[in-house]
């Protein structure tokens, strides 16, 4: 059973995972060499911090094999993405 500290850093994890994952999704969608660079820099930031939150808990014994991003909000994101590229592109 995970005390009050591990359930927080179980959170971090995810949540630094689902960044990661927003990260290279954006990485991947756009063309702009700056913009891309920036969201690769910003995915390897978060890759960093869910180490970090991966490590802590593996050292209090717990797996981590398991854990995984966010998908609802990651799923909600891309959606919003689309609808605002939509909105973006009706105004040319």
């Amino acid at each position: 059973m995970m005390d009050k500290n591990s359930n927080y850093q179980l959170k971090f994890l995810r949540d630094e995972l689902t960044d990661m994952v927003i990260y290279t999704y954006l990485y991947r969608k756009y063309k702009d060499n700056d913009l891309k660079e920036n969201f690769k820099k910003l995915a390897t930031i978060e890759s960093e911090h869910a180490n970090f939150w991966g490590n802590a808990l593996k050292s209090s014994s717990i797996n981590v094999n398991k854990v995984n991003y966010r998908k609802i909000k990651y799923n909600l994101f891309k959606v919003i993405r689309f609808f605002v590229n939509i909105k973006k592109n009706n105004k040319k």
